[in-house]
């Protein structure tokens, strides 16, 4: 599987898939029938989980501001037209509840709706040059963020130390985790508040001027979060949240 970094993609799949979805349980019995039966098999989620199926709703609509404010940029005669099209789409997500009829988010995903975004993505990816992340690539990280928080617990080192850095990669394995549901954005969210709290974490620069191993998980850390920015970040038009992380550690250490 592919997560793409164009948002207009992920939006037109994730529609795609809840409308295909509908149709193809419309005579079911009604446990499948529902708005909440659709997301959960969408965001292959846990159907009985409300927290994150509700948040996979906040999110549709997360993706659908940010698609707005980016048509805004582009010049083009359609923008108002495209951006009022995609704010009464919003505002029929809103209205819908979980536990409504699978067939009233199957007619607000209109044929016209899912034409809109597909171009959107187009014009996107023209102007942004968007990447896509492998999902194996994701997994190899979760593999990473393990074996640092198994180091970690090895460290002789302050307590509550070792609890804030198990906390920053905590917050990014779960944002991989759950990919489906938070996407690109939830994971340059959790790179960037990660490396802001590192930085400005005055105990681990001092930690780790007087500590050579607690030193070196550090930069295996920060080496971390500069890699996974890396491989998802635009090619071009966005900078990257981090820098290369030799000059992260040495702003911290120096």
């Amino acid at each position: 599987m592919v997560l793409s970094t164009n948002p207009a993609v992920r939006l037109y799949e994730i529609l795609s898939e809840s409308k295909e979805f509908c149709s193809n349980n419309a005579n079911k019995q009604s446990r499948f029938r529902t708005v909440e039966s659709v997301l959960a098999q969408v965001f292959d989620l846990d159907i009985n989980d409300d927290e994150k199926i509700f948040r996979s709703i906040i999110q549709i609509i997360e993706m659908i501001e940010n698609i707005k404010k980016l048509t805004n940029k582009i010049e083009s005669n359609s923008n108002d037209e495209l951006v009022r099209s995609l704010t009464n789409f919003e505002k029929k997500v809103m209205a819908i509840g979980l536990d409504d009829d699978a067939h009233k988010l199957d007619i607000i995903i209109t044929k016209e709706i899912l034409i809109s975004i597909n171009g959107l993505a187009l014009a996107l990816d023209v102007c942004n040059q968007y990447r896509n992340v492998e999902e194996e690539n994701l997994m190899k990280f979760k593999e990473k963020i393990q074996t640092l928080v198994e180091e970690l617990e090895e460290l002789e080192v302050n307590e509550e130390l070792k609890l804030f850095l198990n906390d920053v990669l905590s917050n990014l394995y779960y944002k991989i985790e759950e990919y489906k549901i938070y996407g690109i954005d939830g994971l340059k969210s959790s790179i960037e508040q990660g490396l802001g709290s590192i930085m400005l974490n005055k105990n681990i620069c001092e930690e780790a001027y007087k500590n050579k191993s607690f030193k070196e998980n550090i930069k295996k850390i920060l080496s971390l979060l500069t890699s996974i920015n890396t491989t998802i970040s635009f090619v071009k038009n966005i900078i990257p949240i981090a820098q290369d992380a030799s000059d992260i550690v040495n702003r911290l250490l120096g």
